[in-house]
C-alpha cells in the first residue's frame, strides 16, 4: 500500500511538459509549483518577522510617549535591547527609519558616503543600545495608526502557509488534466 502511494506521489511530482507531444518542453511543472509554494511560505515568515520588528518598536515608543528629542528612549528603557533584529533595524530598515529618529544622529551626505566607499572605509554606526530614539513629529499619525491597527500573528502566517500549500497540492493534482486540455487545444 505504501509503495503504491509513493509511486503516485513520484508520478505527480515528475510530471514533465515533455510528455505532451504538442507542448514538448523539458520542464517539470509540479516540482516547480511546490517549490514556489515553499518559497512563498518562507517569504511570509520573513515578512512577518520584519513587520514584528517595526510594530514592536513603534508600540513601545508610543507607550513610553517618546515623541520628541527630550522624551527619546534607549532600547534598554523600551525593553527591546535583547532583540538583535531591532538593534539592526533602527539603522537599516527604511520603513522604520521613516517613522523614527535618533537623537544626535548625523547621517553622512551622499558625497561623504561615496568618498568612504572609494577609500573602502566603513561608516561607523553608534552603539544600538546607547542611542536614544523617538517617533518623528511628521510620522506620529502613521505610528498611531500602526499602534491601533497592526497585529503581528504567527498564527495568521501559519494559516496563510497552510492555504498556500493546500492550493499548491490541489493544483499539482489537477495539473495532468489541465495539461491534457492544453495539449489537445494545441493539436487542433
Amino acid at each position: 500500500m505504501e509503495n503504491y502511494m509513493l509511486d503516485d506521489v513520484k508520478e505527480y511530482l515528475s510530471l514533465n511538459l515533455n510528455d505532451y507531444e504538442n507542448i514538448n518542453i523539458n520542464f517539470e511543472v509540479n516540482k516547480f509549483i511546490l517549490f514556489c509554494a515553499i518559497a512563498l511560505c518562507v517569504v511570509a515568515f520573513y515578512i512577518n518577522y520584519k513587520r514584528s520588528l517595526i510594530v514592536n518598536t513603534v508600540k513601545q515608543l508610543l507607550r513610553k510617549n517618546a515623541i520628541d528629542e527630550e522624551s527619546a528612549k534607549t532600547l534598554v528603557e523600551l525593553k527591546l535591547d535583547s532583540s538583535r533584529g531591532i538593534k539592526k533595524a533602527i539603522f537599516t530598515s527604511s520603513q522604520l527609519r521613516r517613522l523614527i529618529s535618533i537623537v544626535g544622529e548625523s547621517r553622512p551626505t551622499y558625497e561623504e558616503y561615496v568618498a568612504a566607499q572609494r577609500e573602502k572605509k566603513k561608516i561607523d554606526s553608534p552603539d544600538p543600545s546607547a542611542v536614544r530614539i523617538y517617533i518623528k513629529a511628521e510620522s506620529l499619525d502613521r505610528a498611531k495608526h500602526i499602534y491601533n491597527t497592526y497585529n503581528v500573528s504567527i498564527l495568521n502566517t501559519l494559516l496563510a502557509c497552510v492555504l498556500i500549500i493546500a492550493f499548491s497540492v490541489c493544483l499539482v493534482l489537477v495539473m495532468p488534466e489541465i495539461l491534457t486540455v492544453i495539449n489537445g487545444a494545441l493539436e487542433a
